[in-house]
């Protein structure tokens, strides 16, 4: 085989071998309910950093990096919009810096205040009737179609407990027919901010799956899925370039 055909092997294995896949995750999660930890790993492989209360002292630390090392913040039911405006610039800075934050529903205790507060935004929290029971659902909306959340669970039910937002920014994921965001994306500088309005608290097994699911899509950039090595193509490209060498040193004699 000559060095220019081994080559464009070499290059057509590589392409077939690239999936956009996300990458595991380490998510550093302020006041909520506890998270499902085998789940989180079987949605993505995603690992929980550690926990923290949203107070003005912890968010300082955890921008400083006292609190450990992380991917993500994960802001839960518990954090209390009655943060300094310090605090606040502070996390619009650490999100247009490149960071990543996903914010949950929290039964009207003020998600949508974090939100405006933090990034500027209008958004209100929903009271339809659509916070109810399982049996309600949003479906995942045509234009989920250009982000990492495409391929995702159909629809998501109301587990207990889920509270939608109105007059939300950026990228809408998934949608309730009347109208109400179950979740989404928005870039904000160079960083992005999720919603997903499940508390994740209660739910049946399969409402549950849904929503670790999204959470799993949720760690990578809405528009830019990471590539990585499938393991079957990686096998491939490495037996390939074993062969091509074990025929290189029998040509020169050396076995």
């Amino acid at each position: 085989m000559s060095r220019q055909r081994f080559y464009w092997l070499i290059t057509l294995v590589a392409a077939l071998s690239v999936s956009q896949a996300s990458q595991a995750a380490s998510f550093l999660y302020g006041s909520g309910h506890t998270l499902d930890e085998a789940r989180l790993s079987t949605f993505g492989g995603h690992t929980l950093a550690g926990t923290f209360t949203c107070t003005n002292t912890t968010w300082a630390e955890a921008f400083a990096g006292d609190l450990g090392s992380f991917d993500i913040i994960m802001v839960g039911e518990g954090c209390s919009p009655s943060l300094s405006a310090g605090t606040f610039t502070a996390i619009s800075d650490y999100v247009s810096g490149g960071g990543r934050m996903i914010v949950l529903g929290g039964h009207f205790t003020g998600e949508d205040t974090f939100l405006n507060m933090a990034f500027g935004y209008s958004t209100n929290s929903s009271l339809g009737a659509d916070t109810c029971c399982e049996s309600t659902t949003a479906a995942l909306t045509a234009a989920a179609s250009a982000t990492s959340f495409a391929g995702g669970p159909l629809t998501v039910s109301n587990a207990n407990a889920t509270w939608p937002l109105q007059n939300t920014p950026g990228t809408t994921i998934y949608e309730h027919a009347s109208g109400d965001t179950y979740a989404f994306v928005a870039p904000h500088g160079s960083g992005e901010v999720v919603f997903l309005a499940w508390d994740f608290c209660c739910g049946s097994d399969v409402a549950m799956d849904e929503w670790y699911a999204v959470l799993g899509e949720a760690r990578r950039s809405s528009t830019t899925p990471v590539p990585v090595f499938a393991p079957a193509g990686l096998a491939a490209l490495i037996l390939l370039i074993s062969v091509f060498g074990a025929v290189l040193l029998r040509r020169r004699g050396v076995v």
